[in-house]
């Protein structure tokens, strides 16, 4: 039977509950439907990234907060972006429910402490899920993957980054209804596209192989909503851990985050950057300082090779 699409005024809002630990997420069980016009609806399941839950995890573009969409969980209503129903139709089964975790509904984003929190989790979120259903939404008709990636909004934002890189296996859909391909499928267009290499794509080579000016320089591009963010967004592929402190300014933030990365006993290029404009100091402004440092490669304890060309010996 058809479960007809409801209004909000008809039902109450969805009310989150503090989590009772530091490690609890919420994995929704996304309710199987034959039609894919009948309402979303929804069930919560709390736990612990410790206990190893099977789950897919989502990854989108929020799209515009106007005239927003509704799923309904265990009978009230949580409003979505249009852009998330759209993702969450093609994502959705019809004849078993699908585990998920989505960012904009398993955190409840008007508590600041628990989005602080949870930001801190998504890197390991995005790297213990099963796969991850990436979300493209309305792509152009071409010949070539390369193409049909090229201009996407998805690989334009900030957070997707760790969102593609982290994941052991991710599946891409459009709005045609089909899954064009996987992370495996695509890397060739993936990483001609991004600048990350093939081998750390597919998990076959460590991300800690990368040198820091070159996981910069992947992110150097994208852009994201809040400010702050865009230093908030590269805690997962750097390996780190810092308090969010959603008003201090992407400077602020981004000063921080570097600070973090100098801490681990990695490879010195974090300083292999260069700004539009000359200003003193040694840290970078924000990722764009590092767009031309691509070919930056850590060669172990000694050396840097800087684009094929210079050489910058590392001491200590």
């Amino acid at each position: 039977m058809a479960r007809k699409l409801v209004k909000p005024e008809e039902l109450q809002h969805w009310q989150y509950t503090p989590f009772p630990s530091a490690s609890s997420v919420r994995i929704i069980h996304l309710l199987q439907a034959k039609n894919v016009n009948d309402q979303l609806e929804c069930r919560f399941i709390e736990t612990t990234l410790e206990s190893n839950p099977q789950y897919i995890a989502a990854s989108y573009v929020w799209g515009d907060k106007a005239n927003p969409s509704t799923i309904l969980c265990h009978g009230t209503y949580l409003p979505i972006t249009r852009n998330l129903d759209a993702a969450l139709r093609r994502f959705r089964r019809e004849s078993e429910d699908i585990p998920l975790w989505v960012d904009s509904i398993c955190i409840n984003q008007q508590d600041m402490m628990e989005v602080n929190h949870q930001v801190r989790l998504m890197g390991d979120i995005y790297r213990n899920a099963s796969h991850v259903y990436v979300w493209l939404g309305i792509v152009p008709v071409v010949a070539n993957a390369g193409d049909l990636l090229r201009g996407l909004r998805w690989f334009q934002r900030g957070w997707t980054l760790q969102e593609l890189i982290t994941p052991k296996e991710a599946v891409f859909f459009t709005a045609t209804w089909k899954a064009v391909g996987t992370k495996k499928s695509l890397c060739g267009a993936l990483s001609s596209l991004t600048g990350i290499p093939s081998r750390v794509l597919l998990l076959e080579e460590s991300l800690h192989t990368a040198s820091n000016a070159q996981k910069m320089s992947w992110a150097s591009t994208r852009s994201t909503t809040r400010e702050e963010d865009m230093a908030y967004c590269l805690l997962g592929p750097f390996d780190v851990s810092m308090p969010t402190l959603y008003g201090e300014g992407s400077r602020n933030g981004f000063r921080r985050l570097q600070e973090e990365i100098i801490k681990v006993p990695t490879n010195e290029s974090i300083f292999a950057w260069h700004g539009k404009n000359e200003r003193p100091g040694a840290l970078a402004e924000s990722p764009a300082d590092f767009q031309n440092m691509g070919n930056v490669e850590f060669l172990g304890a000694s050396f840097l090779v800087l684009n094929d060309e210079y050489y910058l010996p590392i001491e200590g």
